[in-house]
């Protein structure tokens, strides 16, 4: 047997204030201030990327979008998210879609 002991935690695990005040807001109700969503997409993620829609390019395509990479600060993704966000945003814009 090694010459090792533990020793027991004699900290508290949670800070007693702390605890105090969180459980003291619990009977209070937070108004709901969050509007309905105006169109289906406003309630959901705009960060989060998802893996179901792929693009295909001609080659001559990706040839513009290499170059577009290599001479501007945008890759050619951020390039073309730019571009389809623009018309995302014109066509709900000019189709009042709801």
């Amino acid at each position: 047997m090694s010459g090792f002991q533990v020793k027991p935690n004699t900290r508290a695990l949670v800070d007693p204030e702390k605890l105090a005040a969180f459980a003291s807001g619990a009977d209070q109700v937070e108004p709901k201030t969050a509007l309905a969503p105006r169109t289906p997409w406003d309630s959901l993620d705009d960060k989060k990327r998802t893996p179901a829609f792929s693009m295909r390019f001609t080659a001559r395509e990706q040839a513009i979008l290499k170059i577009i990479a290599e001479t501007t600060p945008d890759s050619m993704h951020e390039f073309c998210l730019k571009a389809i966000r623009e018309k995302l945003e014109l066509f709900a814009k000019s189709h009042k879609i709801k």
